[in-house]
């Protein structure tokens, strides 16, 4: 890939801990996800706290990296309705937690500011990259559901949530990442390689990534609508394996971004950490709705998909052109997944 130099600026590498990153014996993070069930919203105080939630504004520190718990290994023996029911339960559960405490942590981070400069690493090698590349990936089990919760108690008790519902708190999840990475994306274009937002965009509108999803993935880019007979061939089932799988992908680039930024003191580090706890967020609505319909994920994504000279670079252009096309094409696959649960909700109400 043929890159074009930009005026050269390397910054002062630093680290910064991002708030809220203890986790508990069993790997959930402190106050995420290990409520007393008791605790648990009703639907209608979730749905409430997810409105004030996607009205807060930015929580770049929150990035809610824990290690989180396996998907629960349900009985053989149990029988397939009942199992359903389980997951439903489980992850309807789990969801008010997570909300909860998303809701929580916009709040406090108006009040809280963390440090934003630490000592840096001794060696980009060394032992905070490999405590990195070792911990448990956000992307993967998103919602932190763990096998140690005890739902087998009122599992008769808990309404299925309508397709309607489910696809309602995908589509808001996706457009509440999508607005946070508008609100800085042209000044990040201007202030980052000194041009104007759309010129830029146009020029480098070809360059892409291969680990990152294809054009005949998503059959759109930056801005632009997916094209009509695309749609008509959607199913909602093989969609939401589709979408979990491709947002999976940019939360691996996404993470890198994140971690150079903090070790470079970057100006938009809490921007695109904003970014990153947010599209967790939409990967835990995805993984609700597999869940709630009784849908099998494709094999979770890993760090493996991006190369280490992607991951280490030293030419901070070479790493800013890296950054812009993980961005972008992380900004159109929220603007797909919108679109694409948008147009398959028409289709129920129609």
């Amino acid at each position: 890939m043929t890159l074009r130099r930009h005026a050269e600026q390397e910054d002062t590498g630093s680290n910064c801990d991002h708030a809220f990153n203890e986790t508990t014996e069993t790997g959930h993070v402190v106050g995420l996800l290990d409520r007393d069930q008791r605790t648990a919203l009703s639907r209608a105080k979730f749905d409430d706290m997810r409105a004030v939630f996607v009205s807060q504004p930015s929580s770049p520190r929150c990035s809610c990296n824990g290690t989180t718990a396996r998907r629960p290994n349900l009985q053989p023996q149990i029988s397939r309705t009942r199992s359903h029911k389980i997951k439903r339960h489980l992850v309807r559960r789990t969801l008010h937690r997570f909300h909860e405490a998303l809701f929580v942590c916009a709040c406090l981070l108006t009040l809280i500011r963390v440090p934003s400069a630490m000592s840096a690493p001794t060696s980009r090698h060394g032992s905070l990259d490999q405590e990195r590349m070792n911990s448990h990936p956000k992307w993967i089990n998103p919602c932190g559901l763990g096998a140690s919760d005890d739902f087998d108690s009122e599992l008769d008790s808990v309404p299925r949530l309508s397709d309607n519902e489910l696809l309602s708190s995908i589509i808001v999840a996706a457009k509440g990442a999508l607005m946070h990475a508008e609100r800085f994306k042209e000044n990040y274009v201007k202030n980052t390689f000194n041009e104007n937002f759309r010129k830029f965009h146009q020029e480098w509108k070809s360059t892409r990534y291969e680990w990152l999803p294809t054009t005949e993935q998503i059959s759109k880019n930056l801005g632009e609508p997916i094209p009509i007979e695309q749609l008509q061939k959607l199913e909602l089932d093989v969609a939401l394996k589709d979408t979990f799988a491709y947002l999976q992908k940019f939360a691996v680039g996404m993470e890198q971004i994140v971690w150079d930024q903090i070790d470079n003191n970057g100006a938009y580090k809490d921007q695109f950490a904003d970014i990153e706890f947010r599209l967790r967020a939409t990967l835990c609505e995805i993984q609700a709705a597999m869940l709630e319909r009784g849908v099998m994920q494709y094999e979770n994504v890993t760090r493996q998909i991006m190369a280490n000279e992607l991951r280490h670079m030293g030419n901070s252009s070479y790493r800013n052109m890296r950054d812009w096309v993980i961005f972008r094409d992380c900004m159109n696959g929220l603007e797909y997944v919108i679109q694409v649960f948008e147009y398959l909700q028409q289709k129920l109400t129609s």
